[in-house]
């Protein structure tokens, strides 16, 4: 029994680090980001998954019962509980880097000389936020590294033109729109999706960027001041586009006024004789403009655009807009900037519109969420015509902190007014919803939830999918 007790014990060390490890490479292995995950998401409940039944009964079987035939017992069920609640719940398997494989390996070495069974439950999770942090200073000096070389190279281009974006949402719409306003007259390189802290700029300007470059436009996200400001400091960005100030991510910098010095420091990097961006629908945009000591170009929403577009939401005429104010700058002519407009593919929106099941349609604006963005996705979602229902399929928002219920119910009071059904697969959502939502269903399993829009979506039927969902979701309803 000594055998099957210290089984069951590795196979929970084996999937409760390997999910651990997985969340700390989702958060970047920033603490910061797991304790707001912990905190507003309630991610303990995911991250200490398995039944309490479980724990209590190796722990109790081994510390406390005498009884042969009750110690047998109690480990048989704590070894079965694993095993179910492994295979109901899927295995989440971190990604295998060099840096995950050996803290991942180092863990389990050093859980193997911990004697007593019991301990090696306590210990692990423990072990391995252990060996996350002694690997922080050398991860910090490779860091460094990269980016002091990615100064040097970037020095060294003395005409390339660096375009900086920054916002609190539509940064990465504006990039690609940037990007297709400038290739076909200058040699453009722009930063992938997702990279856009310091450490994945340095690298894919290090691996990319070459002497025939003209322009490299790079979009900066944050989650603390100070980071965009690493960014400039080897990226040195000519021109600045600030898209917007709003409250994402503001369990991570704790204010609004913290968002608002932490994207204006892309306007403060940029030096006399280039061109701040800014969007001013905000009053934290207004005071930026304001402050702004380069020249500037301010726009909004209601900004006249005299452009001709064809764009499938009405909030990307607005990241276009600013986009043409940067290709102007750099001596695009109308002309040229309208011809380039009519080449531009309407894959570049964060919303997608695809086939779905049962010749449904799905609005697709699973990449991320924000407040601004998701009511921009309702309200595009009340404009598509559907001879069918409209149904919501969300997970809500993340990193909203305190004001997340606030944020939701807002959300969900729009959307009561347009979607005859909403599905929600986060249990955090459910009470800020249910304020607003009549007809709110709370499907938790990937599984289940594919089995009911296989079994539900029918023709005509419009789905707006809000932030992100499991890809085999996804895929169990998309026909493209």
């Amino acid at each position: 029994m000594q055998t099957l007790t210290l089984v069951t014990l590795w196979l929970y060390v084996l999937i409760s680090t390997s999910f651990l490890l997985h969340h700390l490479q989702l958060k970047e292995y920033r603490f910061d980001r797991l304790y707001d995950y912990l905190r507003f998401e309630h991610g303990y409940k995911r991250l200490f998954r398995l039944p309490a039944s479980l724990i209590y009964l190796v722990i109790f079987a081994n510390l406390f019962i005498q009884n042969e035939l009750l110690l047998q017992i109690s480990i048989i069920v704590a070894f079965v509980t694993c095993l179910f609640h492994t295979l109901i719940s899927g295995f989440y398997r971190f990604t295998p880097t060099k840096k995950a494989l050996i803290i991942y390996t180092l863990n389990l070495i050093a859980l193997y000389f911990v004697k007593d069974p019991s301990l090696i439950y306590l210990l692990s999770p423990l072990t391995l936020t252990a060996l996350v942090v002694v690997f922080m200073p050398l991860s910090k000096a490779g860091k460094e590294r990269v980016i002091a070389k990615a100064k040097l190279k970037r020095e060294a281009m003395k005409d390339l033109v660096v375009i900086g974006i920054t916002g609190s949402y539509g940064k990465s719409s504006t990039k690609e729109m940037l990007y297709e306003l400038l290739k076909d007259k200058f040699c453009t390189l722009k930063t992938p999706k997702n990279i856009n802290t310091d450490i994945g700029v340095a690298r894919h300007l290090l691996a990319n960027l070459k002497s025939e470059h003209q322009v490299y436009v790079v979009e900066m996200g944050a989650y603390r001041i100070g980071e965009i400001k690493n960014i400039c400091k080897f990226a040195k960005p000519k021109i600045g586009i600030l898209t917007a100030i709003a409250p994402q991510h503001i369990s991570l910098f704790g204010s609004l006024q913290n968002i608002k010095i932490a994207k204006s420091e892309l306007i403060q990097a940029v030096p006399e004789g280039g061109l701040a961006i800014i969007n001013v629908d905000s009053l934290e945009g207004k005071d930026v403009a304001d402050h702004t000591k380069v020249k500037t170009e301010t726009y909004t929403k209601s900004s006249e655009f005299k452009y001709k577009a064809d764009l499938n939401a009405p909030f990307l005429y607005t990241n276009l807009h600013a986009a043409s104010l940067a290709a102007k700058e750099l001596g695009m002519t109308d002309d040229e900037i309208q011809t380039a407009i009519t080449k531009l593919d309407k894959s570049i929106s964060p919303i997608k519109f695809r086939n779905g099941i049962n010749q449904s349609q799905i609005l697709d604006d699973s990449y991320n969420s924000n407040p601004q963005g998701f009511a921009e996705a309702i309200k595009l979602a009340d404009k598509t015509k559907a001879s069918g229902r409209k149904i919501l399929l969300t997970r809500g928002m993340i990193e909203l902190g305190e004001i997340s219920d606030q944020e939701h119910e807002k959300i969900a009071h729009l959307a009561a007014q347009i979607f005859d059904e909403v599905i929600i697969t986060k249990p955090e959502i459910k009470k800020p919803f249910a304020k607003n939502i009549q007809n709110l269903k709370y499907i938790k399993k990937a599984d289940d939830l594919i089995h009911y829009l296989q079994n539900n979506l029918a023709h005509g039927d419009l789905l707006l999918i809000e932030n992100r969902q499991p890809p085999i979701v996804i895929n169990s309803i998309i026909q493209d």
